[in-house]
């Protein structure tokens, strides 16, 4: 009688546990926020190892699919596949305990296959590259050793061997960093008051770097205090144009996060 008690307590637990659904709402930087200021929202249901997560845009099309083992942490593990906001598939792959594993591969809008990428462990590309033009044709091979690069090779539209350039290419200030850090001293300015008040610390800001090289989208990920707040801003939002990062030999938008140090 207690073992048939017992189980069927259990199965409550288990059954009231894989029915539970929660919805969280995040904002264009995925940091969760009120209904109202969200850009995406989240249904989080439990299954037997964690919780089935799909993640939604505001008009109501999926953004992902994907499994955390965890709740209020987010520890990817499983399958996921990614959709832009028309609904079309753009890449899907493994992670195993927040780590990007196996084969990933991206797609352009139309479904034909844009790249595919062969992970081992940390993140780290292992194995082959390879990417594809709009019309299926090899477009790059490259071969990577635990996250280094080896060796390559790049086709021309028609198939035909063409001049070489690396897969990934970051954004940089122009001079480059040491300009860049010149820049930051040279511009940003601490105000009195915060300094008569005692107020120091590293404002976090999140920008992005456009397809031309314009600083797009800042703004304080991470605030010390709101004196310190708009001079930081001011001085990304007034950096020069970056040369653009390249993905594939074509402009694309990067996100970048930096530290903005107002030290007494």
């Amino acid at each position: 009688m207690k073992t048939i008690l017992f189980i069927s307590i259990v199965c409550m637990l288990f059954y009231n546990r894989s029915n539970s659904q929660d919805t969280l709402f995040f904002n264009d930087a995925w940091i969760k926020c009120e209904k109202k200021a969200a850009s995406f929202y989240r249904i989080q249901v439990a299954d037997p190892k964690g919780y089935k997560l799909t993640d939604y845009f505001m008009n109501g099309n999926i953004q992902m699919t994907g499994h955390s083992i965890s709740k209020d942490t987010l520890v990817n593990d499983g399958y996921f596949t990614y959709y832009d906001a028309d609904g079309n598939k753009i890449k899907e792959g493994n992670y195993s305990n927040n780590k990007i594993t196996g084969e990933w591969k991206n797609y352009y809008s139309d479904g034909q296959v844009k790249v595919i990428r062969n992970y081992g462990d940390n993140n780290q590309i292992d194995g082959e590259l390879r990417s594809y033009y709009p019309n299926g044709k090899l477009k790059r091979i490259d071969f990577y050793d635990k996250g280094i690069f080896i060796n390559g090779k790049c086709y021309s539209v028609s198939g035909a061997d063409t001049a070489y350039f690396p897969y990934q290419k970051l954004p940089e200030f122009p001079g480059g960093e040491l300009k860049r850090i010149k820049y930051f001293k040279k511009n940003l300015m601490y105000p009195m008051k915060a300094r008569i008040k005692g107020i120091h610390g590293k404002v976090q800001i999140q920008f992005a770097v456009g397809k031309d090289g314009e600083i797009e989208d800042a703004r304080v990920f991470k605030s010390v205090h709101k004196l310190l707040d708009e001079p930081a801003l001011v001085l990304i939002k007034n950096m020069p144009r970056w040369s653009p990062g390249m993905e594939d030999g074509i402009p694309i938008k990067m996100q970048f996060m930096i530290p903005i140090n107002f030290k007494l």
